[in-house]
């Protein structure tokens, strides 16, 4: 009961500051809409990757409009139709990297194509670069398939007309022979196989990074409440006051350290609650194990809290000291970038941070869907670090309770 009448006593404390609800909910949401807005999402990206090879059609017939298409539906180039007069700088525009190639396709190539004599096709590409390469080789793979589309349906045409059953819906052409050759009767399907637990991961958002990343930031912060609680008691001579009754000093640390788990608890799940549905950030794909390690965080938090307290001696120290842990264990620990975009040495020593641990298990659970099992390891290396610090902080207060 003294336990539950000392964290009562903290959390009407902190929450008569109105200050305080700016801190713990306003900020984080503002924050996260702006890191959000930030980072572009890796899952809906529009941007397209193929090269751009300029192609000028000085033909423009059945045939030529046909490999344009065949081109296209390569997937290795993006064609895009060069006028007479931009033909003329083709060499500039390859140099300039505006083009990865320009393809000429002289006039008479269809009906020459037809007669089994078509003129040679002019592809304009610098061979010393990766992209002039990539587009020589992507031009030269559909330029050969066309070529050997067209011969396949000449040659079953004459076959055809030869049995008498040539016709406007029997009589092949290069069009025909291109989508068969690309849905042959006879396939392989190939799967990836995946590590871990099995589970593919989805593309990403850009909130599941911030909104996580936020969380982590001002719990971190929440810590600046809890040792400010433990430092105006002292200077108060409130904890020497209590030492003076049967309330041990083990009930004195609980309470604090109760009022402050439940604040940053409560924290964490409104901010999580704001994500899954204002978002889309899905903290629900495994409800469970969001809780685990919501608790773990707030646990952590209130004890790293509580051993800033008892270290320091005025509210400024506080407030400084709590700026310093947040941006340091923020940045170094994941909650403004994702880890996994860092260099080894980077991500060695940011695990060093509870708070990469903290990153990881959430974003194992809205990338992967991660159950208990695969969070339990995040989750237990959280309460190491909180045990720690609460047991230093015990161990300094009974150094110096007043």
């Amino acid at each position: 009961m003294k336990v539950a009448a000392i964290a009562r006593k903290d959390l009407l404390q902190v929450l008569r500051d109105r200050r305080a609800l700016i801190f713990l909910l306003l900020m984080p949401i503002a924050f996260t809409l702006f890191f959000g807005l930030a980072i572009p999402s890796t899952g809906a990206t529009t941007q397209d990757a193929r090269l751009q090879l300029g192609v000028v059609d000085a033909d423009n017939s059945p045939l030529s409009v046909r490999l344009r298409a065949a081109l296209a539906a390569a997937g290795a180039v993006r064609p895009e139709p060069l006028s007479p007069l931009q033909a003329r700088f083709a060499d500039d525009l390859v140099r300039r990297g505006d083009d990865a190639g320009v393809l000429d396709i002289p006039p008479g190539w269809g009906a020459g194509l037809a007669a089994g004599t078509p003129p040679s096709l002019e592809l304009v590409a610098d061979p010393g670069s990766q992209a002039g390469m990539a587009a020589q080789a992507a031009v030269g793979a559909t330029v050969q398939r066309f070529l050997m589309s067209q011969r396949i349906a000449a040659t079953l045409s004459a076959t055809l007309a030869a049995a008498g059953r040539a016709g406007p819906s029997t009589t092949p052409d290069v069009t025909s022979v291109l989508d068969a050759w690309r849905q042959p009767p006879l396939g392989l399907a190939v799967s990836e196989a995946r590590a871990g637990d099995g589970s593919s991961e989805a593309s990403e958002g850009p909130y599941d990074q911030a909104s996580p990343g936020m969380i982590v930031q001002f719990a971190v912060y929440g810590l600046i409440l809890a040792a400010m609680v433990v430092v105006v008691e002292r200077k108060q001579r409130a904890l020497a006051r209590l030492a003076t009754t049967p309330t041990t000093r083990a009930t004195i640390v609980a309470g604090h350290a109760l009022a402050m788990v439940t604040l940053v608890f409560s924290q964490v799940l409104v901010l999580e609650g704001f994500g899954q549905w204002a978002l889309g950030v899905p903290y629900l794909a495994s409800p469970l194990s969001t809780i685990l390690l919501s608790l773990a965080l707030a646990l952590w938090a209130a004890s790293l809290g509580m051993l800033l307290g008892a270290f320091t001696r005025t509210e400024e120290q506080v407030v400084a000291w709590s700026l310093v842990a947040m941006f340091v264990l923020s940045g170094l620990g994941g909650a403004w970038f994702p880890l996994e975009v860092t260099g080894p040495t980077f991500r060695a020593v940011g695990h060093v941070m509870p708070t990469a641990w903290a990153m990881d298990g959430f974003r194992g659970i809205l990338l992967r869907g991660a159950g208990l099992e695969q969070t339990l390891r995040p989750a237990l290396v959280l309460l190491a670090f909180a045990l720690a610090s609460l047991a230093l902080a015990s161990w300094r207060l009974a150094r110096r309770p007043a």
